[in-house]
């Protein structure tokens, strides 16, 4: 890969540019812009640079530390998805922390990201983080996270309701 050659180019690609690159799945190409653009402050690129390095694919060595640092750069900057990434990465990831993780957790939910409302509903279905067990939240959050077009809440939610009758 030729990082300077392809940092020096995003000069001339917008965010928007580069996910398109992502969509594409040109992943070698939109990473090295993703990280240069998050580099500049932008909390989007940030979330898709931290994504790639916590997740370790599309060609892209796994780096908790750096995924870390970029996903809490993304949170604090606003991206819904990268509050709902952070979130995720400080509830289950090696480098726990509670506190971190529920305020983007919620801050994320509080913004209608079905992802981090379907967690939440498992949290309080499960009684995890130091919640006890809620059948109320997790049901509101599930109903929350499948009219926000979570695709597993729906089916959660359709077995619910066939146990129940």
């Amino acid at each position: 890969m030729h990082y300077l050659e392809d940092t020096k180019s995003s000069l001339l690609l917008s965010i928007e540019q580069v996910v398109l690159l992502h969509e594409q799945q040109r992943f070698e190409e939109a990473f090295p812009l993703f990280l240069h653009i998050a580099q500049e402050g932008n909390p989007l690129a940030s979330y898709y640079a931290g994504f790639y390095l916590y997740e370790g694919n599309y060609g892209v060595e796994r780096d908790e530390i750096k995924a870390l640092q970029l996903l809490q750069k993304s949170a604090v900057g606003g991206n819904v998805r990268g509050q709902y990434m952070y979130a995720n990465a400080c509830l289950y990831g090696t480098y726990y922390s509670r506190k971190e993780g529920l305020k983007y957790l919620k801050n994320s939910a509080d913004k209608n990201c079905p992802d981090a409302l379907y967690m939440l509903s498992q949290i309080y279905k499960n009684g995890e983080h130091g919640y006890e067990i809620n059948d109320n939240k997790y049901k509101e959050y599930l109903s929350n996270a499948a009219n926000n077009e979570s695709e597993i809440a729906q089916r959660e939610l359709e077995i619910l309701k066939m146990n129940k009758t």
